[in-house]
């Protein structure tokens, strides 16, 4: 699973990049530093835009799952 999350930190939007991996059972969540789920869903396209406007300035943790196994897990900044 090749995943990449750019530009970190982020301002408006966030970039889920996936190489070479069936996208058809994978998800992401956002989660906040406290562990509070803000954003879940379910990854389309090998490349997905995230909208970071809602986000208010602060450090999140992005995870890829597939199905409900976690798979990796990102520290994104928001500026």
């Amino acid at each position: 699973l090749l995943v990449s999350v750019y530009p970190n930190p982020a301002n408006s939007y966030l970039n889920l990049h996936i190489n070479e991996f069936d996208i058809t059972q994978l998800s992401f969540q956002i989660f906040d530093m406290q562990g509070k789920l803000l954003k879940s869903e379910k990854i389309s396209n090998n490349l997905t835009r995230i909208d970071m406007n809602n986000f208010v300035p602060a450090t999140y943790l992005v995870k890829i799952y597939e199905d409900t196994r976690g798979l990796k897990t990102f520290k994104v900044i928001k500026n």
